[in-house]
């Protein structure tokens, strides 16, 4: 089986209008005539224009079918809303069963704005060990001036969650000022 079931080339570029629902994808079928069990690794590059932030998607996004006949559906690698240049979003799903049959759609779904999509890519094919997948850092004031970091990584066949403590990426000039607050 070819382990890199299709890859864009990153100068091929695939763009969406959306301004509302219902929405705009393309999707792409891959069937496979011996089902087996090996991580499906996802994922493309995207940039956008005025993408709301709304319930809607925009994202790699696929539905997995299985040789039994049930399915896992809305596995994705989301991409940040608003205005933004090229970015990267990939995922990782393993599979509990054999899959048959893989929809793969680039998506600007019931959300306004544009988006444009390229070097998108399916593998079934387990990344490197120790390959992050995410880096999300949150703030722990104003309990401590630090941040904790989070990571999701693939390590030994599965993901785990990393975490470390970081001085604070925000700065603040003191106090504030004494008065009064209301909050509603």
């Amino acid at each position: 089986m070819n382990k890199i079931i299709f890859s864009v080339l990153a100068a091929a570029a695939i763009s969406f209008t959306c301004f509302g629902a219902p929405g705009v994808n393309e999707k792409e079928v891959f069937a496979y005539d011996t089902p087996d069990r090996s991580p499906i690794w996802f994922g493309g590059e995207s940039r956008c224009t005025d993408v709301g932030a709304t319930e809607g998607r925009y994202c790699i996004f696929i539905d997995i079918y299985y040789a039994d006949g049930s399915h896992t559906w809305a596995k994705m690698a989301h991409f940040s809303r608003g205005t933004h240049d090229w970015e990267r979003s990939e995922s990782l799903f393993l599979p509990p069963k054999p899959v048959k049959r893989i929809h793969f759609y680039r998506m600007l779904r019931d959300v306004p704005g544009k988006a444009d999509f390229r070097a998108a890519f399916l593998r079934r094919e387990a990344p490197p060990d120790g390959h992050t997948f995410s880096v999300r850092r949150y703030s722990m004031r104003p309990e401590r001036t630090a941040d904790r970091i989070e990571r999701i990584v693939y390590r030994g066949g599965k993901l785990v969650t990393e975490f470390e403590v970081a001085p604070s990426s925000v700065a603040f000039s003191g106090q504030p000022a004494a008065g009064t607050v209301e909050v509603w």
